[in-house]
């Protein structure tokens, strides 16, 4: 410490001399030039020798000590060890400025008294804008040539973030009160994902925006509006995050990142519909905005407008035809048509891209997976694995896979992984429903049916109508042995919903595995009216015949199955299974 102490008082007394050297070369040769020897300068050229040759030594000698003093107190306010050291060396380089200016600012009024210019006025003229407006920067902005502010900021647009902190933090110490401090710390921390805190700063900066005079002061006020927004969303406080960009919109309204923002924060709130128009909005301004085209495309998806959707997605692929965002909205739209065929190939052209996408890794393991082909969905998710291994939903699938292959013990270490991330996401918000519905299930599949119920219970009093939780309860019922609640359940979502496909065929599987086959089949016949290719419920079907010993009937629809996917593994399976009965 007390080495620090002498440290900082040597460079105080450098820095004091500097700052008075200053003076004396800056302002000595405008002194001398003007020491009436007939007035050099301003008269004329009819002078002893000697008196040019004196005068520009000294200049020349001014200029050496002035270059040498800016170097050494740049270098310092950027190196110097300790703090006090920096915000002294940075004064003197403000000085530097502030004091040239003045000098030449001297200069051009007498120049213009005496109606008198020299071949190097241009550069004069130049100068003291430059001198002006550095003026104008530093002390109405108040300090945006500060040299630790500069550092820090493109410290922050580097990514360097916890040296930019360091070195916000310290001018915040400082009382630095230029307003795009508060700016760059919500930044900062927006980045780093501490949200709350982010938001303490850009609320910082707005709490004073009715003080701020400046264009760009009032930019920073429109842009803390939008992270703020953005920040708000990502809090799942949406509300707040619609006034936030509602702000932005209207000190900006041509700005057509905000119009998709707030199209995106509806989306969020389940809003489809309303949302499409700020998309709208977002793309007539900027026909390549891709993000608003994306969450467009997303919304359409989630009415059922799946050939829109397809639309959106081409108007991304023809501003970029490698554009991976894009095909996988088109593989979005043929796996919500059931057109897995399709939905591979877009899948394919996507790694012919960028072999390296965990999202397209994990959605063609996720199409294969629905196409019934374990093994080439297992390779799939593996890949994505050794990208992100963290992602509940993929670890469920490995185990579902190897659940299928027969490899139980295995597929039950990929549940309890499965389960310990979602465990991870709903410490973050321990209401999601949506992460809840999917923890029921991952203790399903461990079964630990006790704590899937209890959070079914839970969800469906604070809504009776779910369909998604019904039917999760139904099928743990079923796993418990409690076949005739089960049935219950599944009554009522199709109560909700009398024409889901998906729910006609849990039921009709739920009533095969409980030996009630022909009550099974009044069911997947149901489903075979409302969708007559879909290979999953011709599988059920086919399992029930030969379950009721209608060989040849369950031999067609094995045949429909691979028809249709003929890859399907458990197609593969039944049938091979109803020619060794026919043999027999």
């Amino acid at each position: 410490m007390d080495d620090l102490i002498a440290i900082n008082k040597k460079y105080e007394k450098i820095f004091k001399l500097f700052n008075k050297i200053l003076i004396f070369v800056i302002f000595g040769p405008l002194v001398l030039s003007f020491i009436p020897i007939e007035h050099p300068i301003i008269y004329d050229y009819n002078v002893p020798y000697f008196y040019w040759d004196w005068l520009w030594k000294i200049i020349l000698v001014s200029v050496v000590v002035l270059l040498f003093i800016y170097f050494y107190s740049l270098y310092f306010a950027n190196k110097g060890k300790t703090k006090e050291i920096r915000i002294m060396a940075s004064t003197t380089n403000n000085k530097y400025f502030l004091y040239l200016g003045i000098n030449v600012a001297i200069q051009l009024i007498i120049m213009v008294i005496f109606n008198y210019f020299e071949w190097y006025s241009i550069f004069l003229i130049i100068f003291f804008f430059l001198f002006i407006y550095f003026s104008y920067e530093t002390y109405v902005f108040k300090g945006m040539f500060n040299l630790k502010f500069r550092k820090a900021k493109k410290l922050r647009l580097k990514e360097n973030i916890d040296a930019a902190l360091l070195l916000f933090k310290e001018l915040e110490n400082e009382n630095f009160t230029y307003p795009s401090l508060y700016y760059n710390l919500g930044l900062i921390y927006e980045y780093k994902k501490e949200y709350e805190t982010s938001l303490e700063y850009f609320n910082k900066l707005l709490d004073i925006k009715d003080t701020l005079e400046y264009k760009y002061e009032k930019n920073l006020c429109t842009n803390a509006y939008k992270h703020k927004a953005f920040v708000l969303r990502e809090l799942k406080r949406y509300d707040e995050a619609l006034k936030a960009i509602d702000n932005a919109l209207e000190l900006e309204k041509y700005n057509d990142w905000s119009w998709g923002e707030k199209g995106n924060i509806l989306y969020l709130l389940e809003k489809y519909e309303e949302s499409l128009k700020y998309f709208d909005k977002a793309i007539k301004l900027n026909q390549t905005n891709q993000l608003a085209h994306f969450y467009k495309a997303h919304a359409l998806i989630n009415i059922e407008r799946y050939e829109e959707a397809n639309d959106e997605a081409d108007s991304v692929l023809n501003i970029d035809s490698n554009d991976i965002v894009a095909l996988n909205i088109k593989t979005l739209t043929k796996i919500r048509t059931k057109n897995y065929p399709e939905a591979l190939d877009y899948l394919e052209k996507s790694l012919k891209i960028n072999p390296e996408v965990y999202s397209t890794l994990f959605n063609k393991g996720f199409v294969l997976f629905c196409m019934n082909q374990y093994k080439n969905a297992l390779k799939s998710f593996k890949k994505a694995l050794k990208i992100e291994n963290t992602d509940p939903f993929l670890n469920c699938y490995i185990g579902l896979c190897l659940d299928e292959l027969d490899d139980i013990d295995k597929g039950k270490k990929y549940y309890e992984k499965a389960l310990f991330y979602q465990n991870s996401l709903l410490e973050e918000d321990d209401e999601d429903k949506e992460l809840l519905i999917d923890k029921s299930y991952f203790l399903e599949k461990l079964g630990e049916f006790g704590g899937a119920l209890a959070i079914c219970d839970e969800l469906l009093k604070k809504d009776m109508n779910n369909v998604e939780v019904l039917i999760r309860k139904a099928n743990i019922l079923n796993e418990t042995g409690k076949f005739e609640e089960s049935l219950k359940c599944f009554d009522m979502a199709l109560e909700l919903e009398p024409e889901d496909v998906a729910i006609l065929n849990d039921k009709g599987w739920v009533l095969c595995k409980n030996e009630k086959y022909e009550k099974s089949l009044d069911n997947i016949n149901k489903s075979l009216e409302l969708e007559p290719e879909d290979f999953n419920t011709l599988y059920y079907k086919a399992f029930a015949l030969e379950k009721l010993g209608e060989y040849q009937k369950a031999l067609k629809y094995y045949g429909k199955v691979l028809e249709i996917n003929p890859g399907d593994e458990n197609g593969l399976k039944g049938r091979a299974s109803v020619l060794k009965k026919i043999e027999k």
